[in-house]
């Protein structure tokens, strides 16, 4: 399913959500699938602001036969899948690297690997490494028993650092090299109002969506307002801090 573009809804000056920081111990995890579908394509948003340089996840699923995962790896950005049998299928990765302390960053990225499109933004500039970039015609296994938040696949890697609307989309594509369909997500270098439950944004409801509006309480971040179900917080507690 390809998306089309939709109205823009900003939120205001200053901090415009809330993000939910770990100190590269707690997690989230939602100890069940996510209840999409194995699918060819997807759609990702996230902020981002790391505290240290080390292998971190933002989010992932399944282990070590098949998984989707994305992790920050020797400072650049990447977006992994393996189809069922463990081979990897989708690869998107940054061509530059993103340093502990240097604030918010804003991951963009869609898919479909059935016309070999692939786009990944960050802070809104195009930064896809062709040279990197695998986009194998075949299914993603996103039906996987255990997804997590702040840990890549198989529950490792704990980021330190904090996150702000975390959004998967499976079986969807939008294409990102339109500015109209970027600024769906961030625009002006600010977080656009995604909806209650991602859909506005994505044209229908993802499989998960995180979210915190200024001041709300860190727990709710760990509530899924997308289809998916909710996590549980483990490994120690997040922390609420001001978001993009």
């Amino acid at each position: 399913m390809t998306i089309p573009a939709v109205p823009v809804a900003m939120f205001g000056g200053g901090p415009s959500v809330g993000g939910a920081a770990s100190a590269g111990s707690a997690g989230m995890a939602r100890g069940a699938d996510l209840g999409g579908a194995d699918s060819k394509s997807g759609v990702f948003n996230c902020w981002v602001n790391f505290n240290d340089s080390a292998l971190n996840g933002s989010m992932g699923g399944g282990a070590s036969t098949s998984f989707f995962e994305v992790l920050r790896n020797a400072g650049k950005i990447q977006i992994i899948g393996t189809n069922a049998a463990g081979s990897v299928i989708l690869k998107l990765q940054s061509t530059g690297t993103y340093a502990a302390g240097s604030g918010w960053h804003h991951v963009l990225s869609s898919w479909d690997l059935a016309a070999g499109l692939g786009t990944l933004y960050v802070d809104g500039v195009d930064v896809k490494d062709a040279a990197a970039t695998i986009l194998t015609n075949d299914t993603l296994d996103y039906t996987q028993t255990n997804w997590w938040t702040f840990r890549r696949h198989g529950g490792t890697a704990t980021l330190n650092g904090a996150l702000a609307e975390l959004l998967l989309r499976m079986g969807t594509y939008i294409d990102f090299t339109v500015l109209a369909n970027r600024e769906k997500f961030m625009k002006g270098g600010k977080p656009v109002n995604l909806g209650s439950d991602g859909s506005t944004a994505v044209g229908a409801v993802p499989q998960v969506f995180h979210h915190l509006d200024v001041g709300e309480a860190v727990a709710d971040f760990a509530t899924n307002r997308g289809s998916g179900g909710n996590y549980t917080i483990s490994g120690g507690s997040l922390t609420y801090v001001a978001g993009p």
